[in-house]
């Protein structure tokens, strides 16, 4: 069910639902594809589900078709799987990019729900290691200075003249 209240249309619990529904019937469909279920400690995005679905079903995709989506599907067959780095954005504008466990916020707020909401792209941005701070709750940008000019600059890079 979407609440509606003061401070919420419902369209992020739409999303969420939606995402959820996606998933899971992504799965029902691999269920008939893979023989057992292993735990996993990478990470995928929803967009990832596009080159899983293509690869299981032996769809072709050419290079402009979900450029940025990584089949998933080696998991299933005891294949190690990497993931290149993950852009993300929030409805609000915020971006940020995911790399392992380390995700780098690409603005001076939370892009979301908390305050403040800051503004995409303006400093200081924000490092967080997802393993041990799932929250996101303690800025690691200066301890690790080395990983947050790799994100930085991956995002830049990725970002291009947009």
């Amino acid at each position: 069910m979407i609440t509606r209240t003061p401070q919420n249309d419902g369209y992020r619990e739409l999303i969420a639902a939606l995402n959820a529904w996606i998933v899971s019937r992504t799965f029902v469909i691999l269920r008939g594809q893979v023989d057992q279920w292993r735990n996993c400690v990478c990470f995928q995005g929803l967009i990832d589900i596009f080159a899983t679905l293509a690869e299981l079903t032996a769809t072709p995709v050419s290079k402009v078709e979900g450029p940025d989506s990584v089949s998933f599907m080696s998991l299933f067959n005891e294949r190690d799987f990497e993931r290149s780095p993950l852009i993300m954005h929030s409805a609000a504008g915020m971006f940020a990019i995911r790399k392992g466990s380390w995700k780098l916020i690409a603005g001076n707020g939370s892009g979301g729900r908390g305050e403040p909401k800051g503004r995409p792209f303006a400093e200081p941005w924000m490092l967080v290691d997802l393993e041990t701070d799932p929250i996101e709750s303690q800025d690691k940008s200066k301890s690790n200075p080395e990983m947050f000019n790799l994100l930085k600059n991956e995002l830049l890079r990725i970002r291009g003249d947009d």
